[in-house]
């Protein structure tokens, strides 16, 4: 290598390091409305939470991550990471041991446990939402902290452009004209996503309407269903619960009556972190639920923008193949009818549950390992 050639190297090293040095201190305020400055690019990051996680790789900072829940299993290189126990049962006492430079917490993680983490000094960002729009500002929030802030405007900006897509389609509907929708996580007891969680708003941009108006994620009864008389009815839950869900659907003598059973619009959705995990990958969720609800929209006379990709365009098809494929074959004969023999199987058991569910659904209290001094 040329002299010229070396000394070029060095001066592009060192403006990006200008650069890089330039973008710090940061100062941001989290969901507690705490004002944190970093001070310097975080080295060792721990996160608390699966969202936080994918959030942490999707922009870049992956190879600063030091620790992680032990339900963080995306992307694979998280499998890899040392784990610092359950979102709600932390060791404290391992997170202390990597040193942290900063710890990524979430509202789910409970008040108590990052409150306890910041009285052992270390530095405590925590985030939360319940709409895309939080999401979108929680990633843009990382990237600005762990130093990938173009990153992070690349991702929001593609997310921003799908979304657009569809609200190109959906955002002038009358309410009167949006197909009903249920969205539910287990089936007995029915747990529903109720007005204020996210895919709630989810089912808004795509065009729906939600059923249940009660707020978060109440239980509902068969009798309501039926009275509310959905014409699609989606189904999630971790692992394949929610195959399992839609064949007690469409097997329930109660539920038969309603158009989303007669028309077999019950819909399984095979991977539901992209919905339940408050992360990058949610754009991927938003178009699984526009792909349910966008045949009915195509009985419907709307206004459509004219600069918006076609209806039948928008869905990515390498996202949905496999759920279609599923979703066409009949419930399978051999399903139990309309009440599992265990509600405690049927309720789904939700690590990285970002999006409130987990709060409802789990002791709200946080267990702590270390014994507090």
């Amino acid at each position: 290598m040329s002299k010229t050639s070396r000394t070029a190297i060095l001066i592009l090293a060192a403006l990006l390091f200008v650069n890089c040095a330039a973008a710090f201190p940061v100062t941001v305020t989290d969901y507690y409305g705490e004002n944190i400055t970093i001070n310097e690019k975080p080295q060792r990051i721990i996160s608390l939470m699966p969202s936080n996680t994918e959030i942490l790789f999707a922009v870049g900072a992956g190879d600063q991550v030091v620790g992680v829940t032990d339900h963080c299993n995306y992307p694979a290189e998280a499998q890899n990471v040392t784990k610092i126990g359950g979102y709600v049962t932390l060791d404290a006492e391992k997170i202390v041991d990597l040193k942290p430079d900063l710890v990524l917490a979430y509202e789910a993680n409970g008040e108590e446990a990052i409150s306890y983490l910041k009285k052992l000094g270390l530095t405590v960002v925590t985030l939360d939402s319940t709409t895309m729009e939080d999401i979108e500002n929680n990633i843009q929030l990382v990237g600005s902290i762990t130093g990938h802030d173009e990153e992070a405007k690349t991702i929001v900006s593609d997310m921003q452009s799908r979304t657009e897509k569809i609200l190109g389609q959906t955002k002038d509907m009358d309410n009167s004209n949006r197909p009903r929708v249920l969205f539910i996580v287990s089936f007995d007891p029915m747990y529903a996503a109720g007005n204020g969680s996210f895919p709630d708003n989810l089912i808004t941009i795509a065009g729906g309407s939600n059923i249940v108006e009660a707020d978060a994620w109440p239980t509902v009864s068969l009798e309501d269903v039926v009275q509310q008389n959905p014409q699609i009815i989606i189904c999630t839950g971790m692992g394949e619960k929610g195959i399992k869900f839609r064949q007690q659907i469409l097997n329930s003598t109660v539920l038969s009556v309603t158009d989303a059973v007669q028309n077999q619009k019950v819909y399984a959705i095979l991977e539901p972190n992209i919905i339940e995990r408050p992360g990058p990958r949610v754009i991927e969720g938003l178009e699984q639920i526009y792909s349910f609800i966008s045949p009915e929209l195509q009985l419907i006379s709307f206004p459509a923008s004219e600069n918006v990709t076609d209806v039948e365009d928008i869905t990515d098809e390498k996202n949905i193949a496999d759920t279609e494929k599923l979703n066409a074959a009949p419930a399978s004969e051999n399903t139990t009818q309309s009440n599992p023999s265990s509600p405690q199987e049927a309720t789904p058991k939700t690590p990285g549950f970002g999006i409130g569910l987990a709060a409802c659904m789990v002791i709200s209290t946080c267990i702590i390992k270390a014994s507090k001094k």
